[in-house]
């Protein structure tokens, strides 16, 4: 049986949570930057490497005898349009599978998040979540071996592994359900309203780009989306931090993390 985390042990997870999505998101970002640009300035040369693959590509299936139409092996001057276009395509699609990546990217950072958050509230006090496991069926021997309270963090967290499994929205309600949500706030100086809906949208395309092999998301404004999602990861450690009273230091937080990042650099 683990024991529960102490309000200095939560506290420094929460903000220590808040620190690392905060970097991975802007590490995110900084993927998507980079690519961007370097599509952008080193076009010319790409679309010359481009070229000068797809010729190698063509004449490959040329000698290895599959079908090819004879203009593509014979004539240099239709080989180099359709390798052109080839070139093209392989831009366009660099830049898409850019947004599609940076959409997987941040949606895997909400979901450990989220999950993070959720682990963090139930240990701090699984006691308090005995209404969720209440018509769980437990053994005698265990009720003896443990008492009442340990039979019940323990069932509260299996009851936490099975929910972690499920999807973010489902999380959140979990953690609405312990922290009093207040659906509005302000957050990075503008409005913030929990969209359940908006998150499931972004879960779907997520879904639809790791599962169906989409890579369009040309129907999202992926910026709003990541500045909302990065919102959503604060509101979760706010509504946590808020109902275990935690005391935000994170120049704390800042001073342990440099210390691991050089415990790290030296080993």
């Amino acid at each position: 049986m683990c024991n529960d985390l102490t309000t200095a042990e939560a506290s420094e997870r929460v903000q220590r949570l808040l620190l690392d999505t905060t970097l991975s998101l802007a590490r995110i970002k900084l993927f998507r930057s980079t690519n961007q640009k370097a599509l952008e300035h080193g076009r010319p040369l790409l679309r010359s490497l481009f070229e000068d693959e797809a010729q190698k590509v063509l004449l490959s299936i040329h000698q290895d005898s599959l079908a090819m139409p004879s203009e593509l092996a014979t004539s240099p001057e239709v080989r180099q349009k359709v390798c052109r276009e080839l070139a093209d395509t392989m831009l366009r699609y660099s830049e898409v599978v850019t947004d599609a990546a940076t959409l997987v990217f941040a949606h895997t950072l909400l979901d450990i998040h989220t999950t993070e958050c959720l682990k963090i509230l139930v240990d701090s006090d699984p006691l308090n979540w005995f209404h969720e496991v209440k018509g769980e069926r437990v053994t005698l021997d265990n009720l003896h071996s443990v008492g009442a309270d340990g039979v019940i963090r323990d069932e509260v967290r299996k009851y936490r592994n099975r929910l972690v499994k499920e999807s973010i929205t489902k999380r959140i309600e979990a953690i609405h359900r312990h922290c009093k949500p207040c659906t509005k706030h302000t957050i990075s100086n503008e409005p913030y309203t929990y969209d359940a809906d908006r998150l499931n949208a972004f879960d779907k395309k997520r879904h639809s780009i790791v599962h169906a092999a989409e890579t369009s998301v040309k129907d999202f404004d992926l910026d709003s989306e990541l500045f909302y999602l990065e919102r959503t990861c604060i509101y979760l450690c706010l509504l946590v931090g808020e109902a275990l009273s935690i005391t935000w230091k994170f120049n704390r937080t800042l001073d342990n993390y440099f210390a691991s990042i050089e415990k790290e650099g030296n080993s």
